[in-house]
């Protein structure tokens, strides 16, 4: 496996958060890319949707109601930007595409983690 670029204490949590679920963990690199909608640098409150992927890509897009659904208005940044704006997020990394968890403007859990088939 790659080095994920991830420090232990931050793989730790994913790792626990998988095994917790009892999933087999999909860690992404660091240098992956996620999408990003407006608001979600800000705090605002959305869901955060991993969908199946190819590298470079991580399969994560987090999405806020602020999001107007055109694709010009959503960005693609690493996962190192995103965390170093949203923190709280980290324990769900490493879940496996089709899993939803929608957090609140502190990034604590609202709904899921729960695997949506539909995704």
């Amino acid at each position: 496996m790659t080095d994920p670029g991830w420090s232990d204490e931050l793989l730790k949590q994913q790792m626990e958060e998988c095994e917790r679920l009892g999933v087999a963990p999909v860690v992404p690199l660091l240098d992956d890319y996620c999408i990003i909608t407006p608001g979600v640098y800000e705090g605002a409150a959305g869901d955060c949707v991993r969908y199946p992927f190819s590298p470079p890509n991580s399969g994560w897009w987090f999405i806020t109601d602020l999001w107007d659904g055109r694709t010009e208005t959503a960005h693609p940044v690493h996962l190192r930007h995103m965390i170093e704006h949203r923190p709280g997020i980290v324990r769900w990394l490493a879940l496996p595409p089709g899993y939803v968890v929608s957090v609140d403007e502190r990034g604590e859990a609202v709904t899921g983690p729960a695997f949506d088939p539909s995704v």
